[in-house]
């Protein structure tokens, strides 16, 4: 029986070379060699030298992202309220976030999901950009405040004492506008007001003793945590007329829109938001249906409550003017909206007694047909 033999196919170390890792793709001779060697030097050292400038420039862009506590350049309170009397709902957020404010625009951020919430409510017939935030409250009877007015990062930056002393100014502007709903984006914003009305209850404490551990220690009490749906707690106004009777604001908790916040995946959070619509539908209806309330709503009357007084009403008054538009065929395509503010009055204030800031636009709306 002969014996069969194979010669391996591998490359000796003493066949390697540095061609071996980058082989031209033709076969060069002679002095060709040594030039086409001497160009790939000139190209590696060119394509160097451009990745060490793009380092740079991103070095240098990395150097000027805003950190935590840079927001001088924003103030304290950039955002405009989007606030009028007898709205279906009013949308509290905690605070506005970088991209907000620096866009003065509610929710601008494109990682934020509110505006994909409000039409998975039915609040709006579709996504809306962050601009016609401008415009909610006079399109689609829906408000935005926040909680806290100046901007940050991350909502960790703010202290719970800060959040705790904001209560009673949102309060405030519920009961001056008495919107129908109050709708809180984030648990962190009805974790808070929840605890401002359970500081207000009658305490128990007195009457029974603190539970306390096998060490004869105190227990400390469990911490006050909202629930995703309408709040346990409701604030009445007394309407304006002469009947004598009261209007009513109901509370609601939605998760936050935030892309940061993981805690509810986006399918989920928009089924929330869609549950939450079915709940404005009912207010919305004619006649208001009942609301899905919780056991044991406590009702408080706004005048009763400590809250502190708000800067006096602006009246703004707006003319609108109208301009066709046309094709490069002259023929009609549209025509394009112009809303200039023309007078502005402060009400029940003596002239030099207080300062209101005026917010100057002009809002321009075209739409083409065909």
């Amino acid at each position: 029986m002969s014996r069969r033999t194979t010669r391996s196919t591998a490359t000796f170390a003493s066949e390697l070379s540095l061609d071996s890792f980058a082989r031209p793709t033709k076969r060069l001779r002679g002095g060709s060699n040594e030039k086409a060697l001497v160009e790939g030097v000139e190209q590696a050292s060119s394509k160097l030298e451009e990745e060490g400038t793009e380092m740079k420039v991103a070095s240098k862009r990395r150097a000027k992202k805003r950190r935590k506590g840079d927001y001088a350049d924003l103030g304290d309170d950039p955002l405009t309220d989007r606030l009028k009397e007898g709205l279906d709902v009013l949308f509290c957020g905690e605070n506005p976030g970088i991209k907000t404010a620096e866009l003065q625009l509610h929710y601008a951020s494109p990682h934020n999901h509110f505006y994909k919430g409000l039409h998975a409510a039915g609040l709006t017939p579709s996504v809306l950009p962050p601009i016609a935030s401008r415009t909610l409250p006079e399109d689609y009877n829906i408000g935005i405040t926040n909680l806290i007015a100046r901007p940050t990062i991350e909502a960790s930056e703010l202290t719970k004492e800060e959040l705790d002393a904001a209560v009673p100014k949102l309060l405030a502007k519920v009961a001056r506008y008495k919107p129908k709903l109050v709708a809180f984006v984030g648990m962190k914003v009805a974790d808070t007001v929840l605890r401002y009305f359970t500081n207000l209850r009658p305490s128990s404490s007195s009457a029974s003793p603190a539970p306390s551990d096998a060490k004869g220690k105190a227990k400390k009490p469990p911490p006050i945590k909202a629930q995703i749906g309408l709040q346990n707690y409701a604030l009445s106004h007394p309407t304006s007329d002469s009947t004598g009777g009261t209007s009513t604001t109901y509370f609601y908790c939605l998760p936050s829109t935030s892309g940061r916040v993981a805690a509810y995946p986006y399918p989920v959070k928009m089924q929330l938001y869609a549950t939450f619509g079915t709940e404005v539908a009912k207010l919305r209806a004619s006649p208001p249906q009942a609301l899905a309330l919780p056991d044991g709503v406590v009702y408080y009357e706004a005048e009763k409550l400590e809250l502190p007084a708000l800067p006096a009403a602006v009246k703004v008054e707006v003319e609108t003017e109208k301009a066709g538009v046309a094709g490069e065929d002259n023929e009609a395509k549209g025509e394009m909206v112009l809303v200039e503010t023309l007078t502005v009055e402060q009400e029940e204030i003596e002239l030099g007694s207080g300062v209101v800031q005026i917010e100057e636009s002009l809002l321009v709306k075209l739409e083409v047909s065909g």
